[in-house]
């Protein structure tokens, strides 16, 4: 039988009850002797909170979704995939105006609608699930560096998949005319992948965009 199991935890909240292969910290409801095992699942029901955590950084990730878990005749609790249906990026930028003349031909190149944003502190663009959002902060928060020159691959970057090479050429031509320079210009990058061609661009607050087609992918 299926169950969608919520309760009251230590503090008074009601959390959603979580399940063995969800990144969470588990709260034994008081009273009732549950115990859990974080690698196998709580052996009777009992609560959990979502994660919630701050890095280094300053990035918070929070897990907070409805979950259907199967009471199984062992009372031990197995979750089903959770299924996301969408995500949003957020770019802090210094200067919103300046900052629409990099993404509106990128985005236009690659299909994305704007659906949000009043031009003064924030825009936003979608492409079917996937919404990324710029937006002008009153005092700034996040400052970027310039690529060095000599990474191997930017680790702090958006990466989009494309469905063809075709596809990655367009977008850096709708560039090129708009005289932005990429990064890393469209071309094959085997080190990436057989047959991975892709072109990366980087804002002028070093938010770093790629796109890229894989024959893995396709």
């Amino acid at each position: 039988m299926a169950h969608s199991v919520t309760g009251t935890d230590i503090n008074g909240s009601a959390p959603t009850l979580y399940f063995a292969g969800v990144t969470c910290t588990y709260v034994v409801a008081p009273g009732t002797g549950a115990t859990c095992d974080p690698t196998a699942g709580p052996t009777e029901p009992v609560m959990c909170h979502p994660l919630a955590s701050i890095d280094a950084d300053g990035h918070r990730s929070q897990i907070v979704t409805s979950v259907l878990v199967t009471l199984l005749p062992s009372n031990r609790l197995m979750g089903v995939l959770m299924t996301i249906t969408s995500i949003h990026v957020c770019f802090e930028v210094s200067d919103l105006s300046r900052a629409m003349a990099f993404y509106k031909p990128l985005f236009a190149a690659a299909g994305f609608e704007r659906y949000m944003g009043d031009d003064t502190t924030y825009v936003g663009y979608k492409h079917g699930p996937f919404a990324l959002v710029i937006g002008q902060e009153a005092k700034r928060r996040v400052t970027r560096l310039a690529p060095r020159g000599d990474e191997f691959v930017v680790t702090d970057h958006v990466g989009f998949s494309v469905k063809s090479v075709a596809e990655v050429e367009a977008i850096a031509s709708a560039m090129q005319a708009a005289n932005v320079k990429p990064l890393f210009p469209a071309q094959e990058y085997p080190e990436f992948g057989p047959g991975f061609f892709g072109v990366t661009f980087i804002d002028a607050d070093n938010n770093v965009l790629e796109f890229g087609y894989s024959p893995r992918h396709s």
